[in-house]
């Protein structure tokens, strides 16, 4: 059935019905397509509308290594596509380095910069101009090469991220006791604003990891009662352990016809039970007062 029609294996699009549509069908090709221009392309960060400009932002993960050594000498980092039409697009320019310069000498800093996000500080984060976009990024720790999160803040309106958070140190440490003890696993930040202060969710194996912050540099954990984690069957319904990792979390708040706001969260994932490979998946719910999706699984520190 769509939308009330029985069209058996096929489906209906603006109209035009398809039948037994094949993994090559041409309705299955993107009309546009944005790719690196060279090097790898891989996760798309977020993308941002700066009114100032009239441009939109891309942000994405690039090696200049390429694909077959992803994780090369030259190390990730973040290059930002300027568009105003999301059809037409600027040289690709480097918006965050793959090595932090600026601390290049402190081991705590990172030298390969990996899966985010970006917000704009409404005021709340500390150090910050009001209005200015700050990159919350997990990356390769210099020191040892385990995933933290850190932060930059861009003064030109977001096409670079040139001021780093925290002297260069981590705002969120795997070494933490809050945080995931495994050294792989403390990466993808997804900030966002809720009940008045700053959440942030990140990917931790099998869960997500949330955590508070009222400054935008000191974070904690966002239920200061409990393990603050999101287990997989919250944010996968029907989770299973053959579906981790989970990656790249974000919360939005979306209207839905009625115009009631509803929370979503999308991730990355995969159901190899299946027959499905690594994907996007999301789950609709909303948070509880500490900003937690409600949980299905209990996972204590």
């Amino acid at each position: 059935m769509f939308e009330g029609t029985d069209i058996k294996s096929g489906y209906i699009d603006n109209g035009y019905t398809y039948v037994n549509p094949s993994k090559t069908s041409p309705e299955r090709k993107a009309s546009y397509h944005l790719t690196t221009d060279q090097g790898w392309f891989n996760d798309l960060q977020t993308i941002i509308y700066d009114p100032a400009s009239k441009e939109y932002r891309l942000y994405f993960l690039h090696s200049a290594d390429g694909a077959t050594n992803a994780f090369g000498p030259q190390g990730q980092n973040w290059n930002v596509a300027r568009s105003k039409d999301l059809i037409h697009f600027r040289k690709q320019t480097d918006a965050l380095p793959s090595l932090n310069h600026e601390f290049s000498k402190n081991n705590e800093s990172w030298k390969s910069a990996l899966t985010g996000s970006v917000i704009q500080n409404n005021g709340t984060i500390a150090g910050v101009p009001k209005d200015a976009y700050v990159a919350y990024f997990s990356g390769l720790k210099q020191k040892d090469v385990s995933q933290n999160i850190w932060a930059a803040w861009s003064d030109d309106n977001g096409i670079t991220f040139k001021h780093v958070l925290n002297d260069g140190n981590p705002v969120l440490d795997h070494s933490w006791d809050i945080a995931s003890k495994d050294p792989g696993q403390e990466r993808d930040a997804g900030v966002f604003y809720y009940n008045g202060k700053m959440i942030m969710y990140t990917a931790e194996g099998d869960k997500l990891g949330a955590y508070q912050s009222t400054d935008g540099v000191k974070w904690s954990r966002a239920d200061s009662n409990g393990a603050s984690k999101v287990g997989g069957g919250s944010a996968m319904p029907s989770f299973t352990s053959e579906d981790i990792p989970l990656e790249c979390p974000a919360i939005r708040f979306m209207k839905n016809g009625k115009g009631e706001t509803k929370v979503v969260l999308f991730l990355g994932g995969k159901m190899p039970q299946n027959g499905q490979t690594t994907g996007t998946y999301y789950t609709v719910g909303h948070l509880d007062k500490n900003g937690l999706l409600p949980m299905k699984r209990v996972y204590k520190d």
